[in-house]
């Protein structure tokens, strides 16, 4: 039973982000980003091509700026002291 348990918890957190395919990524990063998931209070470095899944966040430190690229090829540019939450990319008829 302990070991199903185990097993459980490794698949429940690699379904998470392991096995899914990101939303976006960063681009490039003029300044210092930093990044963080959503059930974490702990913010991490942002490096460029650094893979974002749905729920995570992304701020910009002062005099920084960073572009996030969507996996539908959607742009968003981010100025000093932003921040926004990656929610998830849109399916339709224009999405490859």
């Amino acid at each position: 039973m302990r070991s199903l348990r185990a097993i459980f918890v490794v698949l429940l957190a690699a379904s998470t982000n392991g096995f899914a395919a990101p939303a976006a990524e960063v681009f490039s990063l003029d300044g210092k980003g930093e990044f963080r998931e959503a059930q974490q209070l702990a913010w991490r470095p942002v490096t460029v091509k650094l893979e974002l899944f749905p729920t995570n966040f992304v701020r910009t430190l002062e005099q920084s700026r960073m572009a996030i690229l969507f996996a539908d090829r959607t742009q968003m540019r981010l100025g000093q002291n932003s921040v926004m939450q990656i929610k998830e990319v849109a399916s339709g008829p224009d999405t490859k």
